[in-house]
């Protein structure tokens, strides 16, 4: 368990490496985060429009390596990963969450005076995630992974109860995913 936490913390190490020395800049107003804003807006459209999952996940990583530790544009990219299909990419996701929370808390954008901006985009995160998640296909070798994604989420939820306080709204679709996979993931035939 401990190798896939390790190997998903080097897949998103470039994502937390500071800009210039810090968090860069505020980027709520920036073309790209309009570009991002507008995908993910099409979630909610009455025409049918689909969300092009790749184009934010390359915006996000783009403004979080180049330009600004923000935490909607985590969420928006572990959101993405999430949506892969891959238990290695909730992993990336849980794994990048967690690091900019303990590297940028104080500092990163949205200002801390924004909370609940910052709080609306855990369970915007935990909505669009924890749906796809539960039909993931799980199968023995799957198991390491499992509990790595149970013992991150657990520590992630934990974490920031603390830090949002009051303005926690949870990770419940995500962390219910979670337990699922841990109930329903395929155990391996003993050796004879």
């Amino acid at each position: 368990m401990e190798e896939v936490i390790k190997a998903a913390e080097e897949r998103v190490a470039s994502l937390l490496e500071p800009i210039n020395g810090g968090v860069g800049e505020d980027i709520s107003y920036d073309e790209q985060f309009d570009e991002i804003k507008n995908e993910t807006e099409k979630l909610s459209s009455l025409s049918g429009e689909v969300c092009d999952w790749g184009s934010v996940a390359v915006t996000s990583r783009e403004i979080l390596e180049e330009k600004s530790k923000d935490f909607r544009v985590a969420c928006y990219l572990a959101t993405c990963k999430c949506r892969e299909g891959t238990i290695d990419g909730v992993l990336d996701g849980l794994v990048l969450l967690k690091g900019i929370t303990d590297k940028y808390w104080d500092d990163m954008f949205p200002p801390l005076r924004r909370m609940r901006a910052r709080a609306g985009m855990v369970g915007w995160w935990s909505e669009q995630s924890g749906t796809v998640m539960i039909d993931y296909p799980l199968k023995p070798e799957h198991n390491g992974a499992v509990q790595a994604a149970e013992e991150l989420s657990k520590g992630l939820d934990a974490l920031w109860r603390d830090k949002f306080g009051e303005h926690y709204p949870g990770m419940v679709k995500l962390r219910d995913a979670v337990r699922h996979w841990v109930r329903t993931c395929p155990k391996e035939a003993p050796k004879p």
